[in-house]
C-alpha cells in the first residue's frame, strides 16, 4: 500500500520516521540478499545431489537387507576377540632308512680285511708275484669299500635251520630234458651230511658220454654263523671272485669269474665247473657239473637249470 505524495504531508515527526526506515532497510537489505543467496545456493546442491544419484550405476543396485540385531551384536563380539593362534603343522619326520648300515658288520669287514693284509706282507716271500698283487688288492679293496660285502637284509632266527630239501628243487624229468640225457638212467640221491645244519644237497647220477658217475649237484647253503657274521652270502660270493679257490685237481688258487645271470649276484669257474649266485635273504645256491661240456654249454644249463630252481625255491 503506497502513500500518494499529494497526500503526505511533511510534519517533523514524519520526516524523523521516514529517515528512519530508509535507515533501517538500508541495513537489512544486504543481510535479506545474503539468506536469499545462501537458499538459492542449498537448493542448487540438493537438485544437483539429485541429479548425480540418479545417474549413479551403484545407486542402482538393491541395498543389503540389515542383519538383525542379535547378529550384530554377536559379529561386534568376535570383532573384539583376540583370534586363535594356528597351531604350527607338524613337519613329516624324515623316514628312517629301511636299510642301515651295520657298522659293527662294516667294522668286521674292515678289521677282518687288514688282518688279511697283515699275514700277506709276512708270507709275501712264500708266494708269487701275481698271487701277492691279486690278494693285496682284494684286501685293500674290501677296506675302502667294506659295504659291497654286507648283505641287504640280516635273516631272522626263524629264517635260519629251515632250508629246503635240494632234491625237491628240481626233478630228474627237467635235468634229462636240458640236458639231453636219458631220465631213466639218472639216479638221484640225497647228499646232505649231517653233520652239517645250513646246506642241503643232491645227486643227479648217470652214465654221460661212456663216463661213470657223471652228473649234478644242487647244492643251497645259509649263513652258518648268523652271530658273528653279517655280509656271510655276500662275502662268500665276492671272495670267490677276488681270492678264488684252491682247485682240487691242480692244488692251485683259481679265481671265480662275476655270475649275472641268476641271483643278486654270482660266481661261476669253467675249470671246476661250480656256477654259484646268492639271494637278498642271504642264501647261496650252487650248481656243479662232472660233465664233459664247453663253457657255452655248461653257462646255457646252469642258467636253465638255475631258473628252475628259484621257481621251485619258497624261502
Amino acid at each position: 500500500m503506497f502513500i500518494k505524495l499529494k497526500d503526505f504531508k511533511y510534519t517533523p515527526m514524519k520526516t524523523v520516521f521516514a529517515l528512519r526506515s530508509c535507515f533501517l532497510f538500508m541495513i537489512l537489505l544486504p543481510i535479506i540478499s545474503c539468506v536469499s543467496d545462501s537458499t538459492t545456493e542449498n537448493k542448487s546442491e540438493s537438485a544437483s545431489a539429485a541429479v548425480s544419484t540418479t545417474n549413479d550405476p551403484i545407486s542402482t543396485t538393491k541395498p543389503m537387507a540389515a542383519k538383525p540385531q542379535q547378529g550384530i551384536a554377536e559379529s561386534q563380539t568376535t570383532a573384539t576377540e583376540i583370534p586363535a593362534k594356528k597351531p604350527k603343522a607338524n613337519k613329516p619326520k624324515p623316514k628312517a632308512n629301511s636299510n642301515p648300515i651295520n657298522p659293527k658288520a662294516k667294522k668286521k669287514v674292515v678289521d677282518q680285511a687288514r688282518k688279511q693284509l697283515s699275514e700277506l706282507e709276512a708270507n709275501k716271500s712264500s708266494m708269487s708275484a701275481s698271487d701277492y698283487n691279486r690278494k693285496k688288492e682284494s684286501y685293500e679293496a674290501m677296506i675302502s669299500n667294506p659295504e659291497k660285502f654286507i648283505p641287504k637284509s640280516k635273516p631272522t632266527p626263524q629264517q635260519m635251520n629251515t632250508l629246503p630239501s635240494a632234491c625237491g628243487l628240481i626233478s630228474e624229468d627237467f635235468i634229462a630234458s636240458t640236458i639231453g640225457v636219458d631220465v631213466g638212467s639218472i639216479n638221484m640221491k640225497d647228499g646232505t651230511s649231517s653233520a652239517s645244519e645250513h646246506a642241503r644237497a643232491c645227486f643227479f647220477r648217470w652214465d654221460h658220454k661212456g663216463v661213470a658217475n657223471s652228473g649234478v649237484l644242487i647244492q643251497i647253503q645259509e649263513n652258518p654263523l648268523p652271530d658273528e657274521i653279517d655280509d656271510w652270502a655276500a662275502y662268500y660270493i665276492q671272495a670267490k671272485i677276488n681270492q678264488g679257490e684252491t682247485n682240487p685237481n691242480t692244488m692251485e688258487s683259481t679265481r671265480f669269474k662275476p655270475y649275472k645271470e641268476l641271483g643278486v649276484s654270482g660266481a661261476y669257474n669253467y675249470e671246476m665247473q661250480r656256477y654259484l649266485w646268492r639271494t637278498d635273504n642271504d642264501k647261496v645256491f650252487m650248481i656243479a657239473f662232472n660233465l664233459r661240456a664247453s663253457e657255452k654249454e655248461q653257462l646255457s644249463w646252469a642258467k636253465t637249470l638255475g631258473e628252475e630252481i628259484m621257481k621251485n625255491y619258497r624261502p
